[in-house]
């Protein structure tokens, strides 16, 4: 298939996450084409995007990994 962009990938994870609520690592890699580590390291952007939206808007929100729920969420305070 054709290669997505990192950028893409990025915003495609985070509207994800405000739409499904859950993302599981399985669904992310097949989505994406990509490994564990790209989304661990897509999850760590995204994590640093909201802290940094924190300080500029007060928004507390972080992306959390949910046990039960087997997937990353977008978690707010």
């Amino acid at each position: 298939g054709m290669k997505i962009s990192r950028s893409y990938r990025l915003l495609r994870l985070y509207t994800w996450l405000e739409g499904v609520k859950c993302v599981s690592m399985a669904q992310a890699e097949s989505e994406f084409h990509v490994g564990t580590r790209t989304i661990q390291r897509d999850i760590a952007d995204i994590r640093a995007f909201l802290a940094e939206e924190k300080m500029q808007k007060g928004c507390d929100r972080t992306v959390l990994f949910d046990v039960v729920k087997g997937g990353y969420v977008l978690w707010q305070q």
